[in-house]
């Protein structure tokens, strides 16, 4: 009798905490849909008159990637990922950007997308510019920290989904500098 209430109490602990989870993969996604919809809505607001045209096609999109008006520029780069889908034209210009662009909120962009791009994907290439840039003391620390979740989205997306790995993260001390390093140990 004593070990069955301690099994239906080890049952019903099961279920309770399965149910939990649920909840905050749930509340999780829906903060991410939420997210997303600001997102698009400020990127809107940053093209202005501009998006019309942005949205006629990849190509139009890509004309505003030189534009000196910064939120324009910004913008282009989240349509082209973000609207048209990632492809090895939007990849070649998001691997430009994120190191040679001047403007830190561009280069942040680049970097971001440069994480969607090649999600799961563990491409040697992408990692080692991504893990240069998170070791690069003269680039911004926000940019850094991008660099390092778009590296870790890279390598090991499993990680990065998990929520509760990004909430409160410190940079650079949560950096696992030795899977950084690594990187520049690789020869290709």
């Amino acid at each position: 009798m004593q070990i069955r209430t301690v099994e239906n109490e080890f049952d019903e602990s099961k279920k309770n905490l399965k149910a939990q989870l649920v909840d905050r993969l749930k509340d999780g996604a829906n903060k991410l849909a939420d997210l997303k919809i600001r997102l698009n809505e400020e990127f809107q607001k940053l093209a202005g008159p501009q998006l019309e045209t942005m949205l006629l096609s990849r190509e139009m999109t890509e004309t505003f990637i030189k534009d000196l008006d910064v939120n324009l520029k910004c913008s282009a780069i989240w349509l082209l990922i973000h609207h048209w889908g990632p492809c090895k034209e939007s990849a070649t210009i998001c691997e430009e950007l994120a190191v040679r662009d001047a403007l830190d909120s561009v280069r942040a962009i680049a970097i971001s997308g440069l994480g969607k791009i090649y999600w799961d994907t563990q491409d040697l290439t992408t990692g080692k510019l991504l893990a240069g840039i998170v070791d690069n003391p003269s680039e911004t620390i926000p940019n850094r920290q991008q660099a390092y979740f778009s590296l870790l989205g890279v390598w090991k997306p499993s990680f990065i989904v998990n929520m509760l790995n990004i909430v409160g993260f410190r940079f650079p001390e949560d950096v696992d500098w030795e899977f950084v390093s690594s990187f520049g140990e690789i020869k290709e």
